[in-house]
């Protein structure tokens, strides 16, 4: 481009905050050859495909050789945080000559889905004894898609919640249940089958992906504003949630029954009405009924329930959204105190508390908090002037794990200040070889006594 004296450039990003990964574990860094990556629509799944040296041949005298290149995969649904080692994806034989066995150059779509991403790849035909020359070689181009079924990780979808019986609606508009994916990959639930032990029966006939740690809900009616107030993300029609015993059954379209839950009428399991059956943890087994509670939070049109949210999580809420100090004299300490509140309907566990320099300080011992507690925080300026920080809370609050909260301060120094009365001195007339008085008041407004050294 022309005029550069006019170019600007602007910070994308600090890359001191960046970090490494090894994104295939089985191979080392040096076998890598040709790298691509591709960003899910969605911003949070990114895909990674190299080509890499599947194994050494050894010749002797610390020399190899090498007969099969492959393609390796990964995925990361936190981006690029961590990673899942998706294996060998091509796994073609070993033992090709000529390079037949290589694939290389693979290029990813850069914008792919959360479960699948679309590679194209080359692998050399070179293996035909004509001789040299460069129309005796030809390259065969390969299309093909990337999902995380190729992942040796564990898939796992959990029923958390049941509304079998709401009060504020019907059943039949305000039925609703909800699920959790609890595993490590992304999956798609077209073509599942939602079911009970008897006659209800339903199939997802759409693609319905849900990521790692989503929840979804499942609903008889879409409707927010006739349903009771429940965002569902999906409408099923035939199932009905009986008031009494009944059975939901999560099958994948290979017969895999994933996930099942058969309540009780309340001989084990809550029964209640106008309010939801919770999953206390989602890691518990939630075919034991008292791994199951009433619901305590109110949702929409005022039964209670926690529709596509953990069911029980704490819930912080904080006195003051800046603290400020005010004025301290420096060497000397100030106190204020920050008053944490936990609305939420588990203990809310504080797991760190700190600040970015040691002007500001806070006593802390990692603590569970039911109801509320005081946080006292120190400043102790060292120099003169206005002087800022951050207080940094870390706690299990679903929605506010990292709380950031500014610190302001000002640190003053005794001194002495001097105030002129006027800023000059008027002599008016005076006759020459005569003298004439005049005042010049000063006053000192500082909080120290002010010494005049010269005039």
């Amino acid at each position: 481009p022309e005029n550069p004296a006019t170019w600007s450039a602007s910070l994308i990003r600090d890359m001191s905050a960046s970090y490494k990964t090894e994104l295939n574990s089985s191979l080392p860094t040096w076998q890598y050859l040709y790298n691509d990556i591709a960003v899910s629509t969605t911003g949070g799944t990114i895909w990674s495909v190299t080509s890499a040296i599947r194994e050494l041949i050894p010749l002797g005298n610390n020399e190899y050789t090498y007969d099969d290149i492959d393609l390796f995969g990964s995925v990361s649904f936190n981006d690029g945080q961590s990673w899942i080692d998706l294996g060998n994806i091509t796994d073609t034989p070993s033992g090709g000559t000529d390079g037949t066995n290589f694939e290389l150059h693979p290029h990813l779509a850069p914008i792919s889905g959360d479960m699948t991403c679309y590679v194209t790849f080359q692998m050399p035909d070179m293996n035909n004894g004509d001789g040299p020359n460069y129309e005796d070689y030809k390259n065969r181009i390969y299309f093909s898609t990337i999902g995380t079924g190729t992942a040796d990780v564990g898939a796992s979808i959990t029923i958390t919640e049941i509304m079998q019986n709401p009060s504020a609606v019907s059943d039949d508009e305000g039925e609703w249940f909800e699920i959790l994916n609890t595993g490590d990959i992304g999956l798609d639930l077209g073509n599942w089958v939602i079911k009970d032990a008897g006659s209800d029966n339903h199939t997802i006939s759409t693609s319905f992906p849900i990521l790692p740690g989503e929840y979804k809900v499942f609903g008889k009616n879409s409707n927010f504003a006739t349903n009771g107030g429940v965002i569902v993300d999906y409408q099923y029609e035939v199932l009905t949630l009986a008031n009494s015993n009944d059975e939901l059954i999560l099958i994948d379209p290979n017969g895999t029954v994933f996930d099942s839950v058969a309540y009780d009428n309340g001989e084990t399991f809550p029964d209640p009405t106008g309010a939801s059956m919770a999953l206390v943890h989602p890691d518990s087994n939630n075919n034991i009924g008292s791994n199951w509670q009433e619901a305590t939070t109110s949702y929409g049109s005022g039964d209670l329930g926690t529709p596509g949210l953990p069911n029980f999580s704490s819930d912080i809420e904080i006195s003051i959204a800046t603290i400020d100090f005010d004025t301290v004299y420096v060497g000397q300490s100030g106190d204020m105190t920050l008053s944490i509140s936990n609305i939420g309907n588990t203990l809310l566990d504080l797991d760190s508390v700190y600040t970015m320099t040691d002007v500001f300080s806070v006593p802390f011992t990692q603590t569970s908090i039911d109801n509320s507690l005081d946080l006292v925080i120190t400043f102790t300026p060292s120099i003169y002037g206005t002087v800022e920080d951050i207080l940094v809370l870390i706690t299990n609050d679903p929605d506010e794990s990292h709380l950031e909260i500014p610190l302001i301060g000002f640190g003053y120094v005794s001194s002495a200040n001097i105030v002129l009365e006027s800023s000059s001195i008027d002599f008016g007339t005076v006759m020459d070889g005569l003298s004439e008085n005049n005042k010049l008041a000063y006053y000192n407004t500082g909080d120290m006594s002010l010494e005049i050294d010269t005039v």
